[in-house]
């Protein structure tokens, strides 16, 4: 077991990157109040781009070392299902934005009305 929560090996696997982004995103939404969606997928494609330059530099012979279309398209197809796993977490896992409150006012048989209202969003209120 690693002593370390996230390292760059683990980045850049589809559980540790949806995780960071999951954890990025959540974080920034907890302090701005803004839907963290942008960014989270702005997350995933920089991970995704870091990972491919990274392994295109490790390619052998050495003359093969350099990014190729392939990789790029490649990293913007992984940074779209790294966006979409971290996203789907947060729907499955995170709480509605919108709750209900009481006008304070009774019809006539005597049920009180609920309004939905925006939520305050917390850590893991859902991005979408």
């Amino acid at each position: 077991m690693p002593n370390e929560f996230f390292t760059a090996t683990t980045m850049l696997t589809l559980l540790g990157g949806s995780s960071a982004v999951l954890v990025v995103g959540n974080t920034f939404q907890s302090l701005t109040k803004k839907d963290p969606k942008w960014l989270a997928f702005a997350m995933s494609l920089a991970l995704c781009f870091a990972g491919a330059i990274v392994a295109a530099g490790q390619r052998t012979p050495p003359e093969d070392a350099h990014f190729r279309l392939i990789d790029g398209l490649v990293a913007l197809i992984n940074g779209c299902l790294l966006f979409c796993t971290a996203s789907g977490v947060n729907s499955a896992s995170g709480q509605q934005r919108t709750g209900t409150v009481t006008q304070g006012t009774k019809s006539a048989e005597g049920s009180v009305s609920h309004v939905p209202v925006p939520g305050t969003r917390g850590w893991n209120t859902r991005w979408f």
